[in-house]
């Protein structure tokens, strides 16, 4: 049994918590059966999935779960990423892959707050992790405006080769297995398969 902390989300809505979305391991988002057993994939050009009522950390030997709305600090993005490390170690995941992981998470979670939200406290960031030993899901989703991802200048091009930033997309796109976006473009859903 993998132990992680337990907590009341909706008691403590900024303290880092998690609910139980009930995600099957091992499956590519839309080879499930049943769309409302899984952390939902962002549909592509639609409407963003809805979270559940409950919240709560689903920790068994199967998988971990984990949804909360954050305030837009990336102090507490950054100890989320950390228990979400911590849960890819647990299943046996490389370090090496624990860390590229971590890493796409707080390119993400850093856009969705400084971008998205553009570090407005008022707005909040509501975060899904799905953890087992086949298969890390993330879902952020920003109170902002959006932005097209297709719209993205290429950080690799030779006017952009030296420019601070705007590489957070290209990175995550590397790293994970699957990246998508929501119509309005403020949601990313990213998964990595464990090879």
């Amino acid at each position: 049994m993998i132990s992680l902390p337990m907590h009341d989300h909706d008691s403590h809505p900024d303290r880092l918590s998690g609910a139980d979305d009930a995600s099957d391991s091992g499956r590519a988002p839309d080879a499930h059966p049943d769309p409302d057993a899984r952390l939902d994939a962002c549909p592509q050009r639609g409407a963003a999935p809805q979270p559940d009522a409950e919240s709560e950390t689903s920790s068994d030997v199967e998988r971990w779960q984990f949804r909360q709305h954050l305030p837009s600090d990336l102090s507490v993005g950054s100890q989320l990423g950390l228990q979400l490390a911590d849960a890819m170690r647990q299943y046996g995941w490389p370090d090496e892959e624990v860390f590229r992981v971590h890493l796409a998470y707080e390119e993400a979670i850093a856009n969705a707050i400084r971008h998205g939200n553009r570090h407005d406290t008022e707005k909040r960031i509501e975060v899904h992790l799905h953890c087992d030993g086949h298969e890390v899901q993330i879902r952020i989703t920003d109170e902002g405006d959006g932005f097209d991802p297709d719209a993205v200048p290429d950080p690799t091009s030779e006017h952009l080769l030296e420019a601070p930033g705007g590489r957070g997309v290209l990175l995550i796109r590397e790293i994970m297995s699957d990246v998508r976006f929501n119509d309005d473009g403020n949601q990313i859903w990213m998964a990595k398969r464990r090879a």
